[in-house]
């Protein structure tokens, strides 16, 4: 199964998922739940596949209760 990587400013979680696919509903998923934490502004949640690919960036936004 292949290995990626999320990363968060200085932030960074390895996963395996089945597919990138898979990896990138997962960083969607974070990126709706992060919205809701305190992050700088102007944070980027970052995916890369195991080749060190970026797969997807997602510009985090704060999101009013």
């Amino acid at each position: 199964m292949p290995m990626h990587i999320f990363r968060l400013g200085a932030e960074k979680t390895e996963a395996e998922f089945e597919s990138n696919d898979a990896a990138i509903a997962f960083a969607q998923r974070m990126a709706r739940e992060i919205s809701f934490w305190d992050f700088k502004p102007g944070s980027i949640l970052k995916v890369f596949d195991d080749d060190g690919e970026v797969l997807l960036e997602i510009p985090l936004k704060r999101q009013m209760h």
